[in-house]
């Protein structure tokens, strides 16, 4: 999960983005206990706090210079945060959250200087559909007419496509 929110660079730094984050994007750990950890970590670099379920979770990285943030927030899930330069002193922050279950898979969500969603179609998700050729299939005009239902039919019976994506810690990309 990635989500995006433009800052004055004067203004914000990591910590400060990731305990202001609306609750609704981070329902695992209020704000309070956000603000917490980073100044737990700043102040004698302390790496853990309970969560509103009592589990812990663990700053793994945390650099303010090239603005990332990684937590493990249980043995299969962990969250990224990173701040992208745009110019003019904004930033645009990225939120990805990753589960692993064995096979991981991540989300990733844009967010305005205000914690607005931005809708985007930068890191659309693929469907079984991409990768079957149904005029292959579909040999005569009939069933061509058909395709439409027999797409829809094979993604109903198909697993979903699983993508991992992180931040790159020192480089202003996605991997």
């Amino acid at each position: 999960i990635i989500s995006i929110l433009w800052f004055s660079a004067a203004a914000q730094d990591i910590g400060t983005v990731f305990y202001t984050l609306n609750s609704d994007n981070l329902r695992w750990i209020d704000a309070t206990s956000r603000k917490s950890l980073i100044a737990k970590y700043k102040e004698s670099g302390a790496d853990s706090i309970q969560n509103v379920f009592g589990d812990w979770i663990r700053l793994e990285v945390y650099d303010e210079t090239n603005h990332f943030l990684r937590i493990k927030t249980s043995d299969a899930g962990s969250i990224e945060l990173k701040m992208f330069p745009t110019g003019k002193g904004h930033f645009i922050t990225g939120l990805c959250f990753t589960a692993c279950a064995p096979i991981c898979d991540s989300h990733i969500t844009f967010f305005d200087e205000h914690q607005n969603l931005i809708e985007s179609e930068l890191f659309s998700r693929n469907t079984i559909a991409d990768f079957i050729d149904i005029d292959t299939l579909t040999a005569t005009e009939k069933s061509k007419k058909k395709k439409s239902e027999m797409t829809n039919r094979f993604v109903e019976k198909l697993t979903i496509i699983f993508n991992e994506l992180h931040f790159a810690q020192n480089e202003n990309k996605i991997t």
